[in-house]
């Protein structure tokens, strides 16, 4: 894990580590080195693509106008969102099984060390095609007037589903909605639910313990009181 330190702690730590006399020790301070150093070209790379992404697509509107330049990258986005749907609809077929064989391995052998990393993997994979999956969808043009409070009461319950999907139990933590006022909003209800729902979650999340990953109290970015957390 050294190398995901900035890069004056890995140096020193890394220094560190290549004078102890235990060889395993030594031999995973070079591979630290050597993982700083690849995240360091990918990170280059991946802003000199960037910039040159956006250079292109100024040299396109100076060449042809804002307008093509904009439909251009629109198209762009439309095939990335193809691309991004196939690849989470092939890897969740995948995740399907690998969900299976690990909750028989957590039947099996216990929920502890290896089995427990496992599953925790898992689960992460999970919540990153959804992500994908989410992303893909062509976001509504559509507004309609939606109720604030159902709206908030939506996520609020959408929050707890995901905290119980991670193996947590939400009841541990006191979620407290302040006085809402009643009117409703021109505005298109999915987005706005989502926005709500990853907000609330991140609180509850806020509240793991570092080292059992259980919930209870501590700091929250939302303000609280002792097991409370108030999201106004």
């Amino acid at each position: 894990m050294v190398h995901l330190l900035g890069d004056e702690a890995c140096s020193r730590y890394v220094a560190l580590f290549r004078a102890d006399c235990n060889s395993y020790v030594r031999s995973h301070a070079e591979r630290s080195l050597a993982r700083q150093r690849k995240a360091r070209q990918t990170s280059s790379r991946q802003r000199s693509e960037s910039r040159n992404y956006a250079e292109q697509l100024d040299e396109l509107a100076r060449q042809h106008g804002a307008q093509a330049a904009a439909k251009v990258q629109a198209l762009a986005d439309q095939r990335y969102a193809l691309l991004a749907a196939a690849v989470a609809h092939d890897v969740r077929s995948i995740l399907t099984t690998l969900s299976t064989n690990a909750a028989a391995l957590a039947a099996e052998h216990g929920s502890n060390g290896r089995v427990g990393s496992i599953r925790e993997d898992v689960d992460l994979l999970k919540r990153s095609i959804e992500a994908m999956e989410q992303f893909t969808k062509p976001l509504p043009v559509q507004r309609h007037p939606e109720d604030l409070r159902q709206m908030i009461d939506q996520a609020v319950e959408k929050a707890r589903e995901g905290v119980i999907g991670q193996q947590h139990d939400p009841a541990a933590v006191e979620l407290v909605v302040g006085p809402v006022p009643r009117f409703r909003l021109q505005v298109s209800r999915r987005l706005i639910v989502l926005a709500l729902t990853n907000v609330i979650q991140n609180a509850f999340e806020s509240f793991a313990e570092r080292e059992t990953d259980d919930y209870g109290p501590g700091a929250s970015a939302c303000r609280r009181s002792s097991r409370a957390t108030t999201c106004t």
